[in-house]
């Protein structure tokens, strides 16, 4: 599948929309998972889109703009008034530069910055590394191969597991532009990772390892595996959003920071 990008456009034209295609993936994949969440919901104003999980947990309950500007007052006006009617805790999601034209207002209105996560992109002019077979990936299809893969979601992101199973619902994992890898060694579960395509460019999510399993460099082969994964389906770009503590990892992986994703929380009382 082809991207909109040409190598022929100026260098910051395309980072720009590289960025654009990052958030049209970002913003779809939270969309899909909280509107086929048993209890989710997503509410559409203009280009203000709110998902809500259906619990008090800021992370999943987030306020996009699906346009590149930055946050109003009216903006505000109408996330607030949704969830303290919903009596739930929400964050705003927006990067820079409109996080910092926005931080301001965001402030005086309640909300603290709470997270900053790197939106990085991988380009297929990069070389893989070659792969040896360190890990065995399938794609679980069975109840107990989802049962595990939740399992290391749950352990490594610190959800409880009943919410991890709310979040990659049964609805959700069957869509056709989802993929999940479960990576196992000696048959024992280990890692995970995420593919969601969108049009111009496939995202990584939920990239986990088991707390035993950690400083194995587990997490960086399950992600080359999506990335190659991704790259096989035709793509030229490979987007996610990292931790603080992952960035460096990505970024000798190839991955290049395009923006910085401010999550910026809410709590109702």
């Amino acid at each position: 599948m082809e991207t909109s990008l040409s190598i022929d456009q100026p260098v910051d034209q395309r980072i720009s929309q590289n960025i654009r295609n990052a958030d049209n993936n970002f913003i779809y994949t939270w969309q899909k998972m909280m509107a086929t969440s048993p209890k989710g919901e997503i509410h559409i104003i203009d280009d203000l889109m709110i998902t809500n999980c259906g619990i008090s947990v800021p992370f999943f309950n987030t306020a996009f703009t699906s346009t590149q500007r930055s946050v109003t007052e009216q903006d505000i006006a109408v996330a607030k008034d949704y969830f303290l009617k919903a009596g739930k805790s929400f964050q705003f999601c927006v990067h820079e530069p409109w996080s910092e034209q926005s931080a301001s207002l965001l402030e005086e209105h309640g909300f603290v910055l709470e997270t900053v996560l790197p939106g990085m992109s991988f380009s297929d002019t990069v070389e893989l590394p070659i792969n040896k077979g360190e890990l065995t990936v399938i794609q679980p299809s069975t109840e107990e191969e989802l049962s595990q893969y939740l399992s290391l979601v749950s352990e490594a992101y610190d959800l409880p597991e009943w919410l991890a199973k709310q979040i990659l619902n049964a609805d959700f994992i069957p869509e056709q532009n989802v993929y999940l890898y479960l990576a196992l060694v000696d048959g024992i579960p280990v890692s995970t990772s995420m593919l969601v395509n969108t049009p111009e460019v496939a995202g990584i999510y939920w990239v986990a390892t088991g707390k035993a399993e950690r400083q194995k460099g587990y997490g960086e082969l399950v992600t080359w595996h999506a990335v190659r994964e991704a790259l096989q389906q035709g793509y030229s770009s490979v987007i996610l959003q990292a931790s603080a503590m992952g960035e460096p990892i990505y970024q000798r992986m190839g991955f290049e920071t395009i923006c910085r994703y401010q999550l910026w929380v809410y709590n109702v009382k």
